[in-house]
């Protein structure tokens, strides 16, 4: 077995997602997203449906096959929102104990999730003030902060239930359909974000794809002010008219915008309202995208 590899296997409300690291370079080797729809019809305290589970048994045999062709047995898995709700977690451990023995899930606390997001972003902009905004299937984090003197230091934590699945389930049901209740969605999200009461010129947002989303989609980017591992930004103005475009189609009908991205963009517009309205808040002129996500906070 390759010894310098690290992967982790983030099972999240909509995805499951394999990330590998090379643990000297701490490059990453692979990066891959399969859909599982854990989150689907999952309320708190609700159970996993038989078609989901279904799906992780065919994705974590896919993630196995992977593996063994990268040489790597290092695995960690982790879990996110729908793990923390859902009453029936054992037939998850269950599927995992058939592809991989003896592995024990970590389900990371909202908080804690949205930490490691924010320390694995605050690093590429060192020294400077930044907001980073996790967006899953099921829950929104928005940190803010700085990351100075090899030291992360978190001013505000801010965690929401709007994620883009659970709002894409609720308010887009019909995927053949424009939704009537989009409006509502965002209502929900803009009384949320009331207690979202920071100003930051820059925003962060991931994860896993962003930035191949953006640079698919014909949004406008711009490179006058790059990162490390961040090289381009957007704006507020060109999130929304590109929402603007998403919205004239059905979800099922949005595959031109990411031909690249599955089922990604049929949520896209519950994505794209969560951090529109984080940005308006606060006033943010850089929103960079991210492939980035919390992932990468267990290679150190």
């Amino acid at each position: 077995m390759n010894n310098k590899l690290f992967s982790v296997v983030d099972l999240g409300s909509l995805k499951a997602k394999l990330t590998v690291f090379d643990t000297q370079t701490l490059d990453v080797i692979s990066q891959r997203s399969y859909l599982t729809l854990l989150g689907k019809k999952l309320t708190e305290g609700g159970s996993f449906v038989e078609e989901a589970l279904e799906r992780l048994d065919e994705v974590l045999f896919l993630i196995k096959e992977e593996l063994e062709k990268l040489n790597c047995s290092n695995i960690k898995f982790i879990a996110t929102e729908s793990l923390r709700i859902a009453k029936n977690r054992e037939d998850v451990y269950r599927i995992i104990e058939k592809y991989f023995p003896d592995h024990n899930t970590t389900i990371l606390d909202q908080e804690i999730e949205g930490e490691m997001f924010f320390k694995v972003i605050a690093q590429c902009f060192e020294g400077e003030p930044i907001a980073a905004m996790d967006v899953g299937g099921g829950s929104v984090q928005v940190l803010n902060g700085v990351f100075k003197d090899n030291q992360c230091l978190i001013d505000n934590k801010f965690l929401y239930k709007t994620g883009t699945y659970t709002l894409q389930q609720k308010y887009s049901p019909d995927s053949s359909i424009i939704s009537q209740d989009f409006d509502k969605a965002l209502d929900l999200i803009k009384k949320d974000f009331n207690t979202l009461n920071i100003n930051n010129d820059i925003l962060i947002f991931g994860s896993t794809c962003m930035q191949d989303f953006l640079n698919e989609s014909g949004i406008s980017l711009y490179d006058d002010k790059p990162i490390k591992k961040h090289p381009t930004y957007t704006t507020i103005k060109d999130l929304k008219d590109f929402l603007s475009k998403v919205r004239q189609v059905p979800p099922d009908s949005r595959h031109h915008f990411y031909p690249s991205g599955d089922h990604f963009i049929y949520g896209v517009d519950y994505l794209l309202i969560n951090v529109i309205e984080a940005a308006e808040r606060m006033n943010a002129k850089y929103i960079y995208p991210s492939n980035m996500n919390s992932s990468y906070g267990f290679i150190e």
